[in-house]
Formats: structure tokens, sequence, C-alpha cells
């Protein structure tokens, strides 16, 4: 799904729980939700790669994302200090289908711990 990328390689068992941030950017056309490959990063951080790649629009929202291979589960929660817990809603739709293709299920907690 080109509206979703989470640059994790889902097939590696040894992996046991992952963590990284991930923002949504409205770009006038469609959503799209971008994760960090690293767990301890700034949302900006994110946003400025993204300005960097050429991607534009409006940040509206973001949080952290829980991956864990084992249970195939891929839990959204938390919130971007800067720019708020991205909706709820958005990213239900957008992780849901990302993870349809990928055989995992999608938690989404937006706003929570």
């Amino acid at each position: 799904m080109k509206n979703v990328i989470i640059p994790w390689d889902f097939k590696d068992m040894s992996m046991t729980l992952g963590m990284c941030k991930f923002v949504v950017i409205d770009d006038g056309d469609a959503f799209q939700l971008q994760a960090s490959k690293l767990p301890f990063v700034f949302h900006e951080d994110i946003v400025n790669e993204m300005r960097q790649d050429g991607i534009e629009g409006k940040v509206i929202g973001g949080g952290t994302l829980f991956i864990n291979p084992r249970k195939k589960t891929i839990k959204a929660c938390d919130r971007a200090i800067q720019y708020g817990a991205a909706p709820q809603a958005i990213v239900e739709t957008l992780l849901n289908q990302y993870c349809a293709e990928i055989g995992y299920t999608a938690i989404v907690e937006m706003g929570r711990y």
C-alpha cells in the first residue's frame, strides 16, 4: 500500500518487539502514514525526511507504532507533542488496509499511551 510506509522487515522473526514513531500527512488527495525506521527519533525528523523526499502536505497528527512480529500485530497509540494525536479513524483505515496486505492485525488507540 503506497499510502503507508513502515520501513520494517515484517518477515524477520528474530525481532520480538519493535517501536517507531509515525506521522499522518494530508497531501490534498489522500492521507499518508509515514513511520521511522529508528525508535528514538522526533516526529519532526520524519517530517523533515519526507520533505527532502519531495512529499508535501499538512501534518495532521502522529503517534507511536508497536510492532510485534510473533503476534503479527501493529498497535498505533500515543501522540506527537508538536502535532497532536493522529485522527483515530484515518489511522484505523490506513493500518487496517496495510495490515491486511502483510498478514498482520491492526490495533489503534490514538491518544492513549
